[in-house]
């Protein structure tokens, strides 16, 4: 989603390209008002942008186009895995409306921007000083900018809908909280609950080993979202904690074991997928990314 708006605020227009053997997200999502698909780029744009790079994985030399292949005068390239320095600095500092270059002779508009990522830069767009005003114009909130961009380029496709369907149901069924017992209607509250457990939670020892103290806080967060949200939409009336339980939270994370703990210690209010295993970034695709589908409905 950061990548999205680096192109909506240097006029240009967005596509998502994938590499070796990432899964396209055309196999989870449809366009929705444009279209973002792109066939498989030369491996010229795209060598630089890989995590395995000069076949060295993490690679963390010096990454540049080859000057004689890639014009620099009309590509730019920014590789931001792993690179929370980068990104700070190109989301939070550069002028991002004359983004990647000033000069008269090449103007901005005419580069084609390459960009590889897995680390969000929304929250920085909030810091830097060439985009104040714009975002201002546009009403932008830090959180509802990932919220409108998704609304704007995704669609879960008919497999997805399938998967996700028992979820949907059981998060958009009305509560009793609702109403609160109090006959005063008040916007219904979902929470959902983004577990990362660590990539070394995919071998099946080290997820085992897991503790309880690897979702007790955001547990705790939940708990106390939802009394801070009971006490503003009835402040003359006390909240116990037995009201509290009916609302449900939607859980999600690598872990498979961290998932199952969840389900064991809130049974009663946990919407949580504890049947599959996921697996890093190559297949089982449908179920990975329905956690960002719902995770992101709970937000609208």
């Amino acid at each position: 989603m950061s990548q999205f708006w680096l192109a909506f605020f240097t006029k240009h227009a967005f596509q998502i390209g994938l590499y070796e053997k990432l899964p396209r997200f055309e196999y989870a999502y449809d366009y929705r008002f444009i279209n973002w698909t792109r066939p498989p780029d030369d491996t010229k744009y795209t060598a630089p942008l890989m995590f395995t790079y000069k076949g060295v994985r993490g690679y963390d030399g010096i990454r540049a186009y080859d000057n004689k292949e890639v014009s620099p005068d009309h590509h730019h390239m920014e590789y931001l895995i792993n690179n929370d320095g980068r990104a700070s600095h190109l989301y939070g500092k550069e002028n991002l409306l004359k983004f990647p270059s000033e000069s008269k002779a090449y103007p901005y508009a005419d580069h084609s921007i390459f960009t590889s990522s897995n680390r969000g830069g929304i929250h920085y767009m909030f810091d830097n000083p060439s985009l104040k005003d714009r975002l201002q114009q546009l009403g932008a909130k830090k959180d509802s900018m990932f919220r409108c961009a998704y609304a704007f380029l995704f669609r879960e496709n008919q497999a997805v809908e399938s998967i996700t369907e028992p979820f949907r149901k059981r998060l958009l069924t009305p509560h009793n909280n609702d109403t609160a017992g109090h006959g005063k209607q008040v916007s219904p509250l979902r929470i959902g609950i983004g577990i990362r457990a660590g990539d070394k939670t995919f071998d099946p020892a080290f997820d085992a080993s897991l503790h309880p103290s690897v979702y007790q806080k955001h547990t705790s967060c939940a708990s106390n979202i939802e009394k801070t949200f009971l006490s503003k939409a009835f402040p003359s009336t006390a909240q116990d904690d037995n009201a509290l339980l009916k609302y449900p939270w939607y859980a999600m994370s690598e872990s498979l074991k961290t998932r199952q703990m969840l389900a064991d210690a809130f049974r009663q209010r946990i919407v949580v997928d504890t049947g599959n295993a996921y697996f890093h970034g190559y297949i089982r695709v449908a179920e990975t990314l329905r956690d960002v589908n719902l995770i992101v409905h709970l937000q609208q």
